[in-house]
């Protein structure tokens, strides 16, 4: 009876360690994941007749915790430089 108990504790602290190796596995400490972001877009003028667009969001890095605001602007209101909720905020 002790040994299948032993057995049985051993089996479970095992699976334990796996579950939280693999969970830390899979966090990227180097990634600033977005987790929310807005745009505006400010129409063209004469002197910038593409107009811009700002955007400003917040990350989350998932090994510290640590949230940080950001914000950027692109020229032109097209689609291409937006940077995507659950993306690695690039730098």
């Amino acid at each position: 009876m002790k040994k299948v108990i032993l057995i049985l504790a051993i089996a479970m602290f095992a699976s334990c360690t796996k579950d939280e190796v693999i969970s830390k596995a899979k966090e990227n400490c180097n990634c600033d994941k977005i987790v929310e972001q807005y745009s505006r877009s400010i129409i063209g003028s004469k002197d910038n007749p593409s107009g811009d667009t700002f955007i400003t969001g917040t990350t989350v890095n998932d090994c510290t915790g640590l949230n940080k605001s950001f914000s950027y602007q692109i020229s032109g209101q097209g689609g291409s430089g937006f940077q995507k909720v659950g993306d690695c905020k690039i730098n």
